[in-house]
């Protein structure tokens, strides 16, 4: 009966059926694996997108605040010169002295990189680009507030405030117009003058204070440039892995 050709027909049959369901199956399962793999790949991609647009802001920050920084360098440079050349220019030295007051600090935005870890760092494919964001994001862009560069320049700052006290005064006719035109926040130069003026030449503790902010200063500037020498590389780093991945 099993050599019969009614039953060699029924197995072949039988297991052409198996077969099939079988190869259905696995062609299921390699469209499942693909669209699964397409999904993983567009947020690879969004990630990408949103990382590079967030450096980008980033960046221009660090920018803005570099030139902020060297403008407050350079004035107090032109203070630190005027002293030791003995060289007194009142007008020029108040609008040297209300800068040396200034105090830049960055405020890097990291929403974009706290949503990449929300979602798992490896959704990145790209392991060494991947450590070079992690790296970026967590050691070199917080040097800009947190190094030694950043904290020394701004307790100076706090230690030039008294020293400019005993050859300043208020100006009252001046902060009255001021006010009247609600521009006091933005005119601090302008509600200030001089008492004991040619006094300040002669200041020790002024001119090496001036003198350790510049150092202290020279190098917040230089932390500046270096960051965005790495923001910069990362960014160029995105878009070629935004290339290759599309």
């Amino acid at each position: 009966m099993i050599n019969s050709g009614a039953v060699r027909k029924y197995v072949l049959y039988a297991i052409g059926e198996i077969a099939l369901v079988v190869i259905g199956i696995l062609i299921a399962l390699q469209i499942n694996n693909w669209n699964e793999a397409n999904k993983l790949l567009a947020k690879e991609i969004k990630v990408y997108q949103e990382i590079h647009s967030e450096l980008g802001e980033t960046l221009e920050d660090v920018i803005d605040d570099k030139g902020d920084w060297e403008d407050i360098f350079n004035a107090t440079v032109k203070i630190r010169d005027m002293m030791v050349q003995n060289n007194f220019q009142e007008d020029s030295l108040m609008r040297y002295i209300s800068k040396t007051f200034d105090l830049e600090q960055s405020n890097p935005k990291t929403s974009a990189f706290e949503s990449l870890k929300s979602l798992g760092l490896d959704i990145l494919s790209n392991d060494t680009l991947r450590q070079k964001i992690t790296t970026l994001y967590q050691l070199t862009i917080p040097l800009l507030v947190k190094s030694d560069a950043a904290v020394e320049a701004a307790k100076i700052r706090e230690k030039i405030y008294p020293l400019w006290e005993p050859y300043l005064q208020v100006n009252r006719r001046e902060i009255q117009t001021l006010l009247e035109l609600n521009e006091l926040a933005y005119n601090r130069g302008k509600y200030l003058v001089f008492k004991n003026s040619k006094s300040i030449l002669k200041d020790e503790a002024l001119l090496l204070t001036l003198q350790n902010s510049l150092n202290w200063r020279f190098r917040v500037i230089r932390q500046h440039e270096w960051v965005v020498n790495r923001i910069e590389s990362v960014m160029s780093d995105i878009e070629a892995e935004l290339k290759r991945l599309s």
